[in-house]
């Protein structure tokens, strides 16, 4: 059962969490490159014409996402005291 007295208390934002920032980071590298890697550049998916089209867009995507969250994370101003 959650504690209820533990909703009450108001959490930080991640937005000013520079490990959060690096996190996420981390983690849009890992989904575009595993799915580039593994699903995009699979004999199958790279032989059958209606598979690869699909793949290649999402895997341009991804590599896009990952782009926008390091331009994001990486241009944000300090946290104030830090």
């Amino acid at each position: 059962m959650p504690d209820e007295a533990a909703e009450d208390v108001p959490q930080p934002s991640p937005l000013g969490d520079p490990f959060a920032a690096h996190e996420a980071l981390d983690r849009a590298h890992l989904a575009a490159a595993f799915f580039q890697e593994n699903v995009a550049q699979h004999v199958y998916v790279q032989a059958h014409p209606d598979l690869r089209p699909v793949a290649e867009r999402l895997a341009e995507e991804l590599a896009s996402f990952y782009q926008l969250v390091g331009q994001v994370t990486l241009t944000e101003p300090a946290p104030p005291g830090k």
